[in-house]
């Protein structure tokens, strides 16, 4: 395996596009069980126990999966890991990764005072693919769930993808089974950005997004890779209200809105033969951008964002044959065209 970075964000899904669910709170882990610190004639003599203090010639880049095990990864900076504790002239840090089944996996991180550390030159990512749940495979024990993880694919062959996951400062490498690419069927938080740098692939919020009006229809691209179409929706209530007529009656969601924010409580459902339903589902949209074609939205509560990926945004748009234009895109974009 090729060790060679990856990228690594609640609410009530509820409306005609899948919307990011809240992410899953990790479980307690427990103290796991270290095996007697190996004889190293060199291994300066460390207190166990205690929090680690950083200094800047302590890691080689490499991680392991337990104590012994195989290298699988390597750190990105040592700046960005917190938690990490003393094993003799080791240090354990409990990642954000889970194995199937089991409490989150640790790896241990070998402390080397002779040489600085310097992050490794990543291998170049052929694709990248997200909201996928698959297991990652690192040796020859349980696999670790992926599931809203920013996936880089490094090589294709044998029924296996090869890839790379990062989570808190670590990256991880290994193989998946079968082939992935492009944005899976899984429910997740959108990853948007309040402050720093934006890392690679993310765009910034625009300054000044169109305004959404409170007169007139939207339509919104709805359905399946297989099966998409441009669906009209109506304001009406002076902009509280958007609607759908179809067969049989009125589908709706009620709107709550402010300058950069949109909040769709439904949907309800009016038949023409005077019966009905609604649900109480809310769906927030923060506003991030737009052209002469779209509104762009983001599903997350986070109001301070300063940017977002694209693949996480809503796009309403303000014409059918901008809609279709899209729906025709994304065709071709599936053909290799």
């Amino acid at each position: 395996m090729r060790l060679q970075v990856g990228v690594g964000l609640l609410l009530l899904a509820c409306g005609p596009s899948a919307s990011p669910a809240p992410a899953t709170p990790e479980p307690a882990v427990a103290e796991p069980e270290v095996a007697p610190e190996p004889e190293a004639a060199e291994a300066p003599a460390e207190e166990e126990g205690g929090e680690w203090v950083w200094e800047p010639n302590d890691f080689r880049t490499h991680v392991n999966a337990g104590r012994s095990g195989p290298v699988v990864g390597y750190l990105m900076t040592p700046e960005s890991l917190e938690g990490a504790e003393r094993r003799g002239s080791s240090i354990l840090i409990r990642t954000a990764f889970q194995r199937e089944g089991r409490l989150p996996l640790y790896v241990s991180i070998w402390a080397d005072r002779t040489e600085p550390f310097e992050a490794p030159q990543p291998q170049e990512a052929i694709r990248v693919a997200s909201h996928h749940r698959v297991q990652l495979h690192i040796d020859d024990e349980a696999p670790i769930e992926l599931g809203c993880d920013t996936i880089e694919v490094l090589e294709d062959g044998d029924g296996k993808t090869w890839a790379r996951v990062a989570r808190g400062g670590v990256v991880i490498e290994g193989w998946i089974e079968g082939r992935i690419e492009g944005r899976g069927p899984a429910s997740c938080p959108a990853r948007v950005v309040r402050e720093g740098e934006l890392p690679s692939g993310f765009v910034a919020r625009a300054a000044q997004p169109p305004t959404v009006p409170r007169r007139g229809s939207v339509w919104w691209l709805s359905g399946t890779e297989d099966a998409r179409s441009c669906v009209e929706w109506r304001w009406a209530r002076n902009g509280r209200s958007l609607e759908h007529r179809s067969d049989g009656g009125v589908t709706s969601y009620g709107v709550g809105r402010s300058a950069t924010q949109l909040e769709l409580t439904g949907p309800g459902f009016r038949g023409d033969d005077g019966t009905g339903m609604g649900m109480g589902c809310s769906h927030i949209l923060q506003l991030v951008g737009g052209d002469q074609d779209t509104w762009v939205f983001v599903p997350t509560m986070t109001t301070d964002i300063s940017g977002y990926h694209p693949d996480d945004a809503e796009v309403w748009y303000r014409s059918e044959a901008a809609c279709e234009s899209a729906r025709e895109a994304e065709a071709r974009a599936r053909q290799g065209c």
